[in-house]
């Protein structure tokens, strides 16, 4: 949320400065406010995928219970279909906004909204561990000895990768990701920055 923010306040800062149009590229990638941006967006990245694989690797496996294949595919598939559904409204509804309203409004509206969000998630997590009765708190594997060891790692992560496919394909959501995925095959077509910036310049 802290790298989003930054994001947001530098791309506002961007949008209130005054920039000559004829300022080359070069120029523009040496600004300090657009490394700021870089490294937050990086940042916001790397978190948000840590985070993505902490709630759908972790929590909803200790959640579901090891032992229950079909309700941990249930929660992994509504989890999913979840994910699909705020990614393209999300998109869409601020692109709506981005028709009506100038960036900076559009922008501010998005911090605020991320700061509002930020206390409801952080009670609903401590909710959930508190239902699940500590269940986030306790490690899904007894003892962690034996994963350290270097011997056989490409096996074992080719493994690992084979039985995440495998499990990927069993998902009752599959036919849905698969839609959204090649709905989205070009990145330039995905919602996201360059798409957006594409559209505020057209």
């Amino acid at each position: 949320t802290a790298a989003q923010l930054i994001s947001a306040g530098m791309i506002i800062y961007a949008l209130n400065r005054a920039t000559p149009a004829a300022a080359s590229a070069a120029s523009l990638l040496l600004q300090p406010w657009f490394i700021v941006l870089v490294l937050a967006g990086a940042i916001e990245r790397l978190t948000g995928l840590a985070s993505g694989v902490a709630f759908e690797r972790d929590w909803v496996v200790l959640l579901a219970g090891t032992n229950r294949p079909i309700a941990l595919a249930r929660a992994n598939a509504m989890l999913s279909r979840v994910d699909l559904l705020c990614e393209i409204a999300g998109a869409s509804i601020f692109g709506v906004l981005l028709s009506m309203f100038d960036p900076v409004k559009c922008l501010k509206l998005a911090a605020a909204l991320m700061i509002c969000t930020l206390p409801v998630l952080i009670l609903l997590v401590c909710l959930t561990d508190k239902l699940s009765k500590g269940a986030l708190e306790r490690p899904r594997h007894p003892t962690t000895s034996g994963l350290c060891q270097p011997g056989n790692l490409i096996e074992r992560v080719l493994d690992a990768i084979s039985r995440g496919w495998v499990q990927y394909s069993r998902q009752p959501v599959l036919p849905a990701s698969l839609a959204y995925v090649l709905l989205y095959f070009n990145a330039v077509l995905g919602p996201g920055g360059l798409m957006t910036s594409f559209l505020t310049n057209r």
